[in-house]
């Protein structure tokens, strides 16, 4: 089961991108029945949250992702999720909120964590790559 969370496409070239995301999850085997798309109007809790095999965060515009994480209060349970051994993917926006230096944000945007700000989430022991593309891109 997988949580697909657009949030971040909020412009029309990432928008445009979504079909292409929720192929992605399709092309693993996952039927569309067996996804939840999240938008992140509300925030989840840990116990719904580990329901799911895996959380799929689309790209798009990581400053206002970011936002929405943090007002929901969602960046609680997520980092309780990947704690508790859950996968998470990220694309382009949805990998960078995991990123400790993300240029040009404002107080807006810090996260507070046990009494220390940060920019964003901050993941040490994880993988995420923020931008792939195939070897084929590279080819001239």
């Amino acid at each position: 089961k997988a949580l697909f969370i657009p949030t971040a496409a909020i412009d029309a070239d990432a928008i445009e991108v979504l079909p292409k995301c929720m192929n992605d999850l399709l092309k693993c085997g996952i039927l569309g029945k067996n996804i939840d798309v999240f938008d992140l109007h509300a925030g989840m809790e840990f116990e719904k949250l580990q329901q799911y095999d895996v959380v799929y965060l689309c790209g798009g515009n990581t400053h206002y992702l970011l936002e929405r994480i943090n007002a929901t209060r969602f960046h609680k349970s997520l980092m309780e999720y990947i704690n508790d051994n859950g996968l998470v993917i990220g694309v382009s926006a949805g990998s960078l909120i995991f990123s400790n230096n993300i240029e040009d944000f404002n107080e807006a945007y810090l996260l507070e964590i046990q009494g220390e700000k940060y920019n964003c989430v901050i993941i040490y022991y994880k993988f995420f790559f923020p931008l792939f593309l195939p070897l084929r891109e590279f080819e001239t």
